[in-house]
């Protein structure tokens, strides 16, 4: 950071109260431009009336969306997860005040389709917020490892769109006939 700026080290660091203060700082962004872009899908929702169609479109926007600034943000993605996995304070703090007002807008939009029967109602919308979330982004973590499982899964970018296809499909399909 300190090179790519032109700025002393030590200057990045009193600024951000040191790596930690800048690891907030970063996931405090990133949250917050998440939380603006899913805050417009569900305004579209909410504008347009919800229906299986319009559903399945958003869900798709919303995979789109998580993949694209997961894979547009590899470093975010990373802070993120060596967050979570830690369970650092700071880091519950944002999922605290941002991630958990954008999942509890998503499993809102889930609970309105389950009233209106086109969503089963067999499906806890908080678990299946998280669930979207972690196919959409997570296959990235995976995907780093440079595991055996790679090969037999996705190239990215070069197929992101079939990535995106099967989140869709699992998510909205399952995985039955």
């Amino acid at each position: 950071i300190a090179q790519a700026s032109g700025l002393n080290v030590s200057l990045i660091s009193y600024y951000f109260g040191g790596k930690v203060g800048l690891y907030r700082k970063i996931i405090e962004t990133f949250a917050h431009q998440l939380e603006a872009q899913i805050s417009s899908v569900v305004e579209s929702f909410e504008a347009k009336g919800l229906d299986q169609s319009l559903f399945e479109h958003e869900i798709r926007t919303i995979i789109e969306f998580f993949v694209n600034m997961r894979s547009e943000n590899p470093h975010v993605g990373r802070i993120l997860k060596r967050e979570e996995v830690n369970a650092l304070p700071h880091s519950r703090e944002v999922y605290d005040q941002v991630f958990s007002r954008i999942g509890v807008s998503l499993a809102g939009l889930i609970e309105k389709g389950q009233r209106k029967g086109f969503i089963s109602k067999k499906i806890h919308p908080p678990f299946a917020v998280w669930a979207l979330v972690h196919m959409s982004v997570d296959y990235f973590t995976m995907n780093e490892c440079k595991s055996n499982l790679n090969e037999l899964c996705f190239n990215l970018p070069e197929q992101k769109r079939d990535l995106i296809e099967q989140i869709f499909l699992m998510f909205t399909k399952g995985v039955l006939k």
